[in-house]
């Protein structure tokens, strides 16, 4: 009988209001996960690698009852960086 071994599996998220099932992204390539911050931020989450020194992911939790009223929001200039804990 055949078995299936999954190529990876997701583990719990620091930030699991902005991860699908509340699970992080598994990176491929085990070198990328040394030095890997998970930034929890207010409206997402991102994965930034310490090796690369970039986003290697990013999560959002968009729900239709929070993006309706955005539609009467300006959106020119209304860029600001994010507050963390």
């Amino acid at each position: 009988m055949l078995g299936f071994v999954p190529l990876a599996v997701a583990a719990p998220s620091p930030c699991p209001q902005h991860s699908p099932g509340g699970q992080a992204p598994y990176l491929r390539n085990p070198r990328l996960a040394v030095r890997l911050d998970d930034l929890c931020l207010d409206a997402s989450a991102v994965g930034h690698s310490g090796v690369t020194r970039t986003p290697l992911w990013s999560a959002e939790s968009l729900k239709a009852e929070a993006i309706r009223p955005m539609r009467e929001l300006p959106c020119e200039g209304s860029f600001h960086a994010e507050l963390r804990d």
